[in-house]
This record gives C-alpha cells, structure tokens and sequence, in this order.
C-alpha cells in the first residue's frame, strides 16, 4: 500500500492508492464484515492529509463478521472428539 507520509506523493498515485482502500473495505463488507470499533493510535500519533482532510495512519479496528454463523453444538455431540472432551469434563 501506498505510504501517505512520504513528502513527495502524487496526486495520481493518493487516487490509486484512495481506489485501492476503498476497494478493500468494499470487499470487506460484501463478506459481511462491520466495523464495530476504531480507535487512532494515541500513544505513537501519525496522521496524514490528502486533499485537505487528515486522518490517523495507525489506528486500532475491530471488524465483526455478521454473516457468520456458529453450527448448532447437537452437530458436536455425536463427534468421539466432542465425546473425549466431555469425559475430561468429568474427571476434572
């Protein structure tokens, strides 16, 4: 990816770069991810500006898959797996 902070970017490699962000978080967000938390870095602050708007470079995100589903655990309970881990359960 492109680094913002180096002094001498151009215009057309901000846009390709700015196409390249935009199409990952796109595809983010078609398999169902949600940005659930963002936070900039406060203790190492770096910001960049691009056409006038700053934004932090480093920052902490939590993105959460919606679209995922966990199997009903009656779908375990048959597995001798599922079954061993029961019976160490039970000697503890």
């Amino acid at each position: 990816m492109t680094d913002f902070l180096k002094p001498n970017i151009t215009a057309e490699e901000t846009v390709t770069a700015l196409y390249k962000y935009i199409a990952f978080f796109t595809t983010l967000r078609s398999r169902g991810f949600r940005l659930a938390y963002y936070e900039p870095n406060y203790l190492s602050p770096t910001f960049a500006t691009v056409a006038g708007i700053t934004f932090s470079i480093l920052a902490e995100q939590l993105w959460i898959n919606t679209l995922f589903r966990p199997p009903p655990r009656r779908l375990y309970s048959n597995t001798r797996a599922y079954k061993a881990v029961e019976y160490v359960g039970d000697l503890m």
